[in-house]
């Protein structure tokens, strides 16, 4: 049977049923749009959040943080003396005692020391594949005032870092935002100038060019100079505080005798404190050292929604400035402090190259054991949801397909009962099995082709205005974070791949019936009649 006799024959067929036929193709077609549809929507978000991480150049920066003090060490590796309970304490009270020293031996002796993030890390962080900049960010209370005899100095936070221009000049409110990290340009933060009693723009712009001594403080906290029991200050003490707590520390042994402590509570004490000035010491004196810049720009604090704004779209750098000093300038000045020389930087903040390996960077980071902060993490959760919506989609349109497949296969197994005397007279006029076969298959074919196309045109057209309604959506759920312009994509592989698993799911479907009639003896199905 040639080809064109097999077409003639199989549509001739089609539409002498063409109730049967249009139930049967519809079917198809909703199978096939709906896997069209949801394939479609699938490669678009997930190109939606490639684009929308990608394109943002905080996206190519990792926050590179010192690695947390060691994890405690076992109870079984603690030496027994130093959490024995005497023997007459007996019940729940040994439990809770035992319980404590165990405890208060762990908090003074981590496993392992802190790891600190040194110029040498940096240097290594700089040599990784892709980064192409690496610098630190250093922070500390200190003190400021203006360069003139009797001039009051307040408190203040002082950083330095570099920081987006961007994202920071709609905050000025007067002055000039320095350009690069050189020059001696230092920018104030307003709540900084309320402490000097200047609350007005004309008092703004007054110091605006003036010169300004910043000093930065170098001290140990309270708490890694002094046992738990001396935090009284929340690890943020003054000079004159640290001086008075090493006071208390030097006669704190002495009046342990006379406090009202059960006997293990102050033997516990006693050696949390022989322990405490073993590794520590004493409190180091407070290192200072100052330097003079120059008033550039006065920035205003956030507000309330401000600042949840910011953090919501993951816009934290320079978001609260005290004083923020200029890099270069503001580096030499903290590298003068040896607490930095001891104990590293406070955080560096490295930058991929935009299309390199992040990922590669921020596993080599955390091979090197410091923490990082990245949006990797935030990129890896929204593409991985994105990924499980698609499939759980694309799920349900196989599903739509299996059962429009049902449908040819019904279709087609009452075609050939209702065809028997058809078939037999094919036979006896020398139709091959083969033959009978390729008809039935052929008009499964034909189902599956038609029903593929008018699919894909049907996703086609639903996308127009399903796509404006899914990308307010988009942006409305993620809070203004993503903005999408379109969330549908159609390569060409779509609708070839479409229409092709279409016609193999009718091909398969039509299988069974076309093979029952392929086996069908001419003598039965004419006896059938």
């Amino acid at each position: 049977m040639r080809f064109g006799h097999l077409v003639r024959f199989v549509g001739g067929s089609l539409l002498r049923q063409k109730g049967r036929t249009l139930l049967t193709l519809v079917g198809v077609a909703v199978g096939a749009t709906s896997l069209a549809f949801t394939l479609s929507l699938g490669l678009g978000l997930r190109a939606m959040v490639d684009r929308e991480f990608e394109t943002r150049a905080s996206f190519w920066d990792v926050t590179v943080l010192p690695a947390d003090r060691g994890a405690f060490v076992p109870e079984a590796d603690i030496p027994a003396d130093r959490v024995a309970v005497p023997p007459v304490v007996t019940g729940e009270r040994r439990d809770r005692l035992r319980s404590s020293l165990v405890r208060t031996y762990q908090q003074s002796n981590p496993r392992t020391p802190p790891k600190p993030l040194t110029a040498a890390d940096l240097d290594a962080l700089a040599a990784l594949p892709d980064v192409v900049s690496v610098w630190a960010a250093l922070g500390s209370t200190g003190t400021l005032r203006f360069d003139a005899d009797g001039a009051p100095r307040v408190s203040a936070f002082v950083t330095t870092r570099r920081y987006d221009r961007a994202r920071l000049q709609p905050r000025v409110v007067q002055g000039t935002l320095p350009d690069g990290d050189g020059g001696d340009g230092v920018l104030l933060g307003e709540s900084v100038l309320l402490k000097l009693g200047l609350t007005t723009d004309a008092e703004f712009d007054a110091v605006i060019g003036r010169p300004v001594q910043v000093t930065v403080e170098d001290r140990t906290r309270s708490y890694e100079a002094a046992p738990a029991v001396l935090r009284l200050a929340g690890g943020n003490l003054s000079a004159s505080e640290t001086e008075l707590t090493a006071k208390v520390m030097r006669q704190l042994p002495r009046a342990i005798d006379g406090m009202d402590l059960h006997p293990l509570e102050r033997a516990a004490i006693q050696r949390l404190l022989a322990d405490q000035a073993k590794a520590k010491g004493a409190p180091p004196d407070p290192a200072k050292a100052t330097a003079t810049f120059r008033v550039a720009a006065v920035i205003r604090d956030l507000t309330a929604a401000e600042r949840d704004d910011a953090e919501r779209r993951l816009k934290f750098d320079a978001s609260a400035v005290g004083v923020l000093l200029p890099f270069d300038r503001g580096s030499a000045l903290f590298d003068r402090l040896p607490i930095v020389k001891a104990a590293g930087y406070d955080n560096a903040e490295l930058s991929v190259r935009p299309g390199g390996d992040l990922r590669a960077v921020v596993t080599a980071v955390e091979a090197a054991g410091f923490k990082q902060y990245s949006l990797l993490q935030w990129y890896d959760s929204v593409r991985m949801e994105v990924t499980m919506i698609a499939g759980g989609l694309n799920l349900f349109s196989v599903v739509a397909l299996f059962v429009a497949g049902i449908g040819i296969t019904n279709t087609l197994a009452t075609s050939v009962v209702e065809r028997t005397r058809e078939i037999g007279i094919l036979k006896a006029v020398g139709a091959t099995g083969g033959q009978v076969l390729r008809i039935f298959l052929f008009e499964g074919t034909v189902l599956g082709l038609a029903g593929g196309l008018l699919g894909v045109l049907a996703a086609y057209a639903i996308s127009w205005p399903a796509d404006r309604f899914v990308s307010q959506l988009v942006t409305t759920q993620s809070q203004g974070m993503l903005k999408a312009s379109t969330v549908f994509v159609f390569p060409l592989w779509l609708p070839v791949g479409t229409v092709a698993f279409t016609v193999a799911a009718t091909t398969v479907a039509a299988f069974l019936p076309a093979r029952r009639a392929a086996k069908m003896l001419p003598v039965e199905a004419l006896r059938a009649i």
